[in-house]
């Protein structure tokens, strides 16, 4: 469960409230309501401001709170760091979903990658990368240069994209990148269902390629 999920989850139960009354507040299903509590689906800015709405709070106030609530981060953990979930469908805050490489809240061994101390990994959610990708596996991501690609990175590379505070929608996704030749970049997922999106290179903080996956800790 997310740090955002755990505290709408207890903001709803000291209310008394039923997940079917949040959710006929929020006017969205109560599917809805379950998957974000559950950390199943990431809650965006918008949405978090319906929340506070809901619950007689300032935006300010419930951020402060589910902020509170945080996964507690570690260093030097002996292996590969997983710093948090991070969506492989839209855009979630990284405020939540992700910190700098080398703190995580557990470590994986990947045998020989895990002696590479810029190396992190995130435990997927969301199916916009099935099947490549599928939701609760383990991706690890190795970080380029902001400025060229390396030789781990080629068009169509599986990333980790970390939005700048600048872009319209504050956070992080999982999608394959696609440099254009005007300097912008196409996000692709992997099932069709989900829509491609057009970023402006200035609008990206951080990409990093996923280099290797695995479904569950050995």
């Amino acid at each position: 469960m997310s740090a955002i999920g755990n505290t709408i989850r207890s903001l709803r139960k000291e209310r008394g409230w039923t997940q079917i009354h949040l959710a006929g507040l929020l006017e969205v299903t109560q599917s809805v309501v379950s998957d974000r509590e559950r950390g199943a689906m990431g809650v965006s800015h918008s949405e978090r401001k319906r929340y506070a709405a809901a619950f007689g709070m300032t935006l300010d106030e419930f951020d402060t709170l589910w902020r509170a609530n945080k996964i507690e981060q570690t260093i030097g953990g002996d292996g590969i760091p997983v710093i948090n979930r991070a969506p492989a469908g839209g855009i979630v805050d990284y405020e939540e979903y992700g910190v700098d490489s080398g703190q995580g809240f557990e470590y994986i061994d990947f045998g020989q990658l895990s002696k590479d101390q810029n190396l992190f990994a995130l435990i997927v959610t969301g199916d916009s990368m099935s099947p490549t990708l599928e939701d609760g596996e383990y991706a690890v991501f190795k970080p380029m240069d902001r400025e060229k690609s390396n030789g781990d990175f080629k068009d169509g590379s599986v990333c980790f994209v970390r939005f700048s505070r600048e872009y319209k929608e504050q956070g992080c996704t999982i999608a394959r990148v696609w440099p254009l030749d005007d300097g912008d970049l196409q996000l692709t997922k992997d099932n069709p269902d989900h829509k491609p999106r057009l970023v402006k290179r200035e609008y990206v903080e951080q990409i990093a390629v996923a280099i290797e996956r695995r479904s569950k800790l050995n």
